[in-house]
């Protein structure tokens, strides 16, 4: 898009130049306008070249969204599920000072996932885990089922 800019102006000039030159219509005024006008209006579909991929990349993640909150549920409820009153569960979930590190497929252990974890989550309590990617999510909450003790996904 700049190098067909570019030699539109190019072009202006050197058949505008010309007709200055030769004094046959074109004023430099004139030629100079009118490279301006083209420069403005080349400038806004330069900036639609940029923005138009970010555009569609976007309305395809929306659409993939909307199919995913439009989808079945993959997991259902048996008819007779009764869901759990918050006031009768009883136990509390407690990390005091846990670490992680996943082990490598030689035997080595990884930088540690966790470190120095120290958590309480009591009945009915919703706990959002919030961080950057790698920053042990999916790690602490494998721990709670011990799906991170098995020895392909690594140990403590």
């Amino acid at each position: 898009m700049t190098g067909v800019a570019q030699l539109s102006i190019a072009t202006a000039i050197w058949i505008g130049g010309t007709d200055v030159l030769t004094g046959t219509g074109l004023t430099i005024g004139d030629l100079v306008a009118f490279s301006q006008y083209l420069a403005l209006t080349v400038a806004p579909l330069a900036i639609m070249a940029v923005v138009l991929p970010f555009l569609m990349r976007g309305d395809a993640s929306a659409e993939r969204i909307l199919e995913v909150f439009d989808g079945e549920a993959l997991v259902v409820d048996r008819p007779d599920a009764k869901p759990l009153d918050p006031e009768k569960v009883e136990g509390r979930v407690v990390f005091e000072k846990v670490s992680f590190a996943f082990r490598r497929p030689d035997g080595e252990l990884d930088p540690p996932a966790l470190k120095n974890i120290s958590i309480t989550i009591e009945p009915g309590q919703q706990v959002g885990l919030l961080g950057a990617t790698g920053a042990g999510k999916t790690a602490l909450v494998n721990l709670l089922p011990r799906f991170a003790m098995s020895p392909r996904a690594g140990s403590p």
